[in-house]
């Protein structure tokens, strides 16, 4: 079964303890969906690498607000904007992780 490494506002997900993963949750790889969902307040759970990608995790409730995005939901830009930005890093320093994880350096 797939690693959800949990999130958390100082900790890169990578950081964290990895526990398995349930059903009753909300996946997304879209950033700009993750970013409306975090800026309108549904709760980031955590990630999960996803070949090439990376998948965000929401609480359950977050697939409705999702449903009203499609549908044109809107929310404040200046704040949308600041949490993608928050989500692309989060995304960077995952990448990074990885790389280091795989090439360990020499001291």
């Amino acid at each position: 079964m797939s690693k959800i490494y949990r999130s958390s506002e100082t900790h890169v997900a990578g950081d964290a303890t990895a526990t398995e993963a349930t059903t009753d949750v909300f996946i997304t790889t879209d950033l700009d969906l993750a970013a409306y969902l975090k800026t309108i307040g549904r709760t980031l759970i955590g990630t999960q690498r996803q070949s090439r990608f990376v998948a965000f995790i929401f609480e359950p409730p977050a697939k409705t607000d999702a449903q009203k995005y499609l549908t044109r939901a809107t929310a404040p830009a200046q704040t949308v904007l600041a949490t993608y930005r928050e989500l692309r890093t989060l995304i960077l320093n995952t990448e990074r992780q990885k790389k280091y994880a795989r090439h360990p350096s020499t001291v």
